[in-house]
């Protein structure tokens, strides 16, 4: 999806919210005004072929027809992941391993690996030992790709037996100190929201404030099942203002 439609599903995500309240007249034009003037009446309906957006009720008026975002609409603005079903996930106790080893020669496939593993949210213990709680059957196609390139690259599932804890693990591997900073800075986005009588403008403009902020924690965040959540995690509390402030924006 290109970067424009992101954003316009992104925008018409929290319209959703602000065009269902009855304070919705205080906005200087409507939703559909609004696309109109910013020629961008073609791309929704673009979006909506793709089965990103809801059709709206045949008998709405086109200032109170509401858009909303399907399912796969709303996945696709929250980076391809829903972060509840992530957390959510089942774990079975077991750890996939990935262990390559790569000549000093060939830095950019060396690169390329870290790119695609962190891509796919592994957790980096050592620069040739990475890290993951998911099954990797998915990725397997993949992964062997990787490995005809790399020559030796090597898949185990391993529970440690030196004493250390799956927490310990954790901390090693993700960098959630700095995945809790970007996420006080989305929480502190959030409670810049402005308010509805500040117009369509403002809204836009804070929209894609809110969007660079969560898309950042997001990105750092491999979304861990529940059984490993570290303490003080923060992605659950903004994930959860963010998800009331989308019901009463």
């Amino acid at each position: 999806m290109s970067p424009r439609a992101e954003e316009l599903l992104y925008v018409t995500m929290w319209a959703s919210g602000i065009f269902a309240l009855p304070t919705y007249r205080q906005f200087e034009e409507s939703f559909d005004d609004w696309l109109r003037r910013e020629g961008l009446e073609r791309r929704f309906v673009e979006l909506r072929k793709k089965g990103m957006l809801e059709k709206p009720a045949a008998d709405a008026s086109a200032v109170r027809r509401i858009h909303r975002l399907t399912e796969n609409g709303r996945i696709a603005v929250q980076g391809g992941r829903d972060p509840e079903a992530c957390w959510k996930r089942p774990w079975d106790g077991r750890w996939r391993v990935v262990l390559f080893d790569v000549p000093a020669s060939k830095t950019a496939l060396r690169y390329q690996l870290w790119r695609f593993l962190r891509l796919h949210h592994f957790g980096y213990l050592q620069n040739s030992v990475w890290i993951t709680p998911d099954p990797v059957d998915a990725m397997r196609e993949r992964i062997g790709t990787e490995k005809a390139r790399v020559g030796a690259l090597t898949l185990l599932e391993a529970r440690p037996c030196g004493g250390e804890t799956d927490a310990d693990i954790v901390a090693e591997a993700w960098d959630f100190p700095a995945i809790n900073r970007l996420y006080r800075q989305h929480l502190l986005v959030l409670g810049q929201m402005p308010k509805i009588k500040s117009g369509l403008t403002a809204w836009r403009q804070w929209v894609g404030r809110e969007r660079k902020a969560w898309q950042q924690a997001l990105k750092a965040d491999p979304l861990l099942p529940d059984a490993l959540l570290p303490a003080g995690y923060l992605g659950k509390q903004a994930w959860g203002k963010r998800r009331r402030l989308l019901g009463t924006a």
